[in-house]
C-alpha cells in the first residue's frame, strides 16, 4: 500500500510538501453527453428509433410538407399520432425495466406479513444491539444481505405496475429535466441558483452540513469526532476500499470540520494512516460518507411507512395514515433507483454499489443518536430541533406509536434534510486524488431537491392531513425555507 500512487501526496503532505489535486481533470464534453444517456434511463435508443421510423413513414422532405401530409393526409396523420402514444410509450417500458427485472415490484407476501403482523418494522427489520467496537454504544443494525440488495434494493413491499408507471413519468418529466438542467450548468459556468456560486467545499460549511445531516449520528459526546467504522468507499476505476476507521475531526467552538483521518486497518503499520486536510477532499470524502453509508440506513427506515398503510390492514385498532400509500410508493421507487440508477454516476458497477450499500449499513449500523450527540451538536443542529419538535408532537398530539413515529421521521423529515442541507452547505466540487475519482457529476445530479407540479409531494400541499401539517408546522417554525420547498411526505428528492 505504501506505493499506491493515488495516496503518495498524502505521505508528501506530513514531509512538508506541496500537495495538489489538479491531476484529477474535469470530465470532457463526451463524457457529459454519455451520462444524459445514462440518466434518460433506458428509454432513449426506443425512442429515437420510434423518431426516424415515423419520420420515414411519413415522408416528410421538408418541414413544409410534414405539415400539410399532418393536415391532410389521414394516414400522415395516423402515424403522428401513434408517434405520440409511442413515444412516452418507450420510454415508460425502458425506465421500467427495474420493475419488470422484479427489482421493485409489490411483494404479496411481504404485505401480507404486515397485516398479520403487530410488530413495528423497526423492530421486525432492524436489531438494536452492541457496537462491535465501542463498549456502552448501542446501534441499530438493519436486518438485510446482500442477496436481498443485489435483488431488490434496499425497497420492502414495492409498488404495483400502476404506481411504477406514475413515477416513472414524474422522474422523466421534472426529476430528470432538473438533475440534467443542474449537471450542465455547472459544467458551463452558469449562475443557477448556487450550483455554480459555491463550488468549493469550505471548513465552516462543512461543519453545518455534517450536524444538519444524519451524519450527525455518528458523532461521538466524548470527543465530539463524527467516526465511523468498517466503511467501504468507491477508488475510482480501480473497484472498492475498506476502511477500518474514518474520522473527520470537527471544532465546535469555531464551527469547522478540520481534516479527515483515515486509517485503513484495526492495527495500522507505518503509512497506513493518512491525514486529509484540504477542504475539497475532506468535503469530497464527507460527501460519500453521507450518501453511501449514514443516507441508506435512512432509506431502510423509511421503508416502515408500510405498516401504517390501510391497505391489508384487518386490525381497525391499529394506526394508520390515509397519505402512507402515497409515501410508501414513491418511497418503495427510490429505494430501488438508490442502488440501480445511480453507478454510472459513481463510476461502479450495481454489483460493487451493492455490496457498498450493503456492507456500510450492516456492519456498523447506526448509532442510537438519542444518548450519543453532544450538547453542542443538538443545540446548532436545526434538523434535529426539527425531529425534536415533530416527535413530540407526533407522540403527544396525534397518539402515533414511538416506532411508527420514527418510521415517519426518516422518511420525511431526515431524507428531506439530508438533501437539503447537503446541497446548501457542501460545495459542487468533488474531486478527490485519495478516491481517484471526480464525483461532481454524482454529486450535482442527485442531491439538489426537484421542484414538482405534476404530483404534490410536499407536506405543505397537504396541510388538511394532521400527520403532514404537524411535520410541516414544526419545520417551519425552525427552518421556514426548508418546510416550504423540500419537505416531502415520502423519500423524494
Amino acid at each position: 500500500m505504501k506505493n499506491d500512487p493515488d495516496l503518495v501526496y498524502l505521505r508528501e503532505k506530513r514531509e512538508g510538501h506541496h500537495s495538489s489535486i489538479t491531476n484529477i481533470a474535469r470530465p470532457s464534453s463526451g463524457y457529459f453527453l454519455e451520462l444524459i444517456g445514462e440518466v434518460l434511463h433506458g428509454g432513449l435508443a426506443n425512442v429515437a428509433a420510434v423518431s426516424v421510423a415515423v419520420l420515414l413513414a411519413a415522408g416528410a422532405l421538408n418541414l413544409q410538407s410534414c405539415v400539410t401530409a399532418i393536415l391532410f393526409d389521414n394516414f400522415t396523420r395516423a402515424l403522428y399520432i401513434i408517434a405520440v402514444t409511442a413515444l412516452p410509450s418507450a420510454y415508460l417500458w425502458g425506465s421500467l425495466s427495474d420493475w419488470r427485472k422484479g427489482r421493485g415490484n409489490i411483494s404479496e407476501e411481504i404485505w401480507e406479513e404486515i397485516a398479520s403482523s403487530e410488530v413495528p418494522f423497526l423492530q421486525r427489520g432492524v436489531s438494536f444491539r452492541q457496537h462491535h467496537q465501542l463498549p456502552g454504544t448501542k446501534v441499530w443494525q438493519p436486518c438485510i444481505d446482500l442477496v436481498y440488495v443485489r435483488k431488490r434494493g434496499i425497497c420492502t413491499v414495492g409498488e404495483s405496475l400502476t404506481a411504477a408507471m406514475l413515477d416513472s413519468l414524474t422522474w422523466a418529466l421534472e426529476w430528470k429535466v432538473q438533475a440534467l438542467g443542474r449537471l450542465l450548468a455547472y459544467d458551463l459556468g452558469l449562475g443557477r441558483r448556487h450550483v455554480t456560486k459555491d463550488r468549493n467545499h469550505t471548513p465552516e460549511k462543512l461543519y453545518k452540513g455534517l450536524i444538519n445531516c444524519s451524519t450527525s449520528c455518528y458523532i461521538q459526546k466524548d470527543s465530539g469526532n463524527l467516526v465511523m467504522y468498517d466503511t467501504i468507499l468507491p477508488r475510482g476505476r480501480k473497484g472498492l476500499q475498506k476502511y477500518h476507521k474514518i474520522t473527520l475531526e470537527l471544532d465546535h467552538c469555531k464551527k469547522q470540520c478540520l481534516r479527515a483521518i483515515i486509517q485503513r486497518t484495526e492495527d495500522p503499520v507505518e503509512g497506513e494512516i493518512f491525514l486529509v486536510d484540504e477542504p475539497i477532499e475532506v468535503g469530497s470524502i464527507a460527501y460519500l460518507l453521507l450518501s453511501i453509508k449514514s443516507h441508506p440506513l435512512v432509506h431502510w427506515f423509511a421503508n416502515g411507512i408500510a405498516d401504517l398503510s390501510p391497505k391489508y390492514q384487518s386490525n381497525t385498532s391499529r394506526f394508520t395514515w390515509d397519505l402512507a400509500n402515497r409515501s410508501c410508493e414513491i418511497t418503495q421507487a427510490l429505494n430501488v433507483a438508490a442502488v440501480f440508477s445511480a453507478p454510472p454516476l459513481m463510476f461502479v458497477t450495481e454489483k460493487n454499489l451493492s455490496e457498498m450499500i450493503c456492507h456500510n449499513v450492516v456492519a456498523e449500523g447506526l448509532p442510537h443518536h438519542a444518548a450519543s450527540i453532544p450538547k453542542a451538536v443538538r443545540e446548532q443542529s436545526l434538523t434535529h430541533q426539527m425531529m425534536s419538535l415533530a416527535r413530540k408532537a407526533l407522540n403527544r398530539q396525534i397518539g402515533i406509536p414511538p416506532a411508527h413515529t420514527e418510521s415517519i421521521l426518516a422518511a420525511t423529515i431526515m431524507h428531506s434534510a439530508d438533501h437539503y442541507y447537503c446541497d446548501l452547505y457542501f460545495g459542487h466540487d468533488c474531486r478527490s486524488t485519495f478516491l481517484g475519482a471526480d464525483f461532481t457529476s454524482f454529486r450535482t445530479t442527485l442531491i439538489a431537491p426537484n421542484q414538482y407540479r405534476t404530483r404534490k409531494l410536499l407536506c405543505k400541499q397537504h396541510l388538511d392531513d394532521s400527520i403532514c401539517k404537524v411535520l410541516y408546522e414544526s419545520c417551519h417554525s425552525v427552518d421556514p425555507a426548508f418546510a416550504d420547498s423540500a419537505l416531502f411526505l415520502g423519500v423524494a428528492t
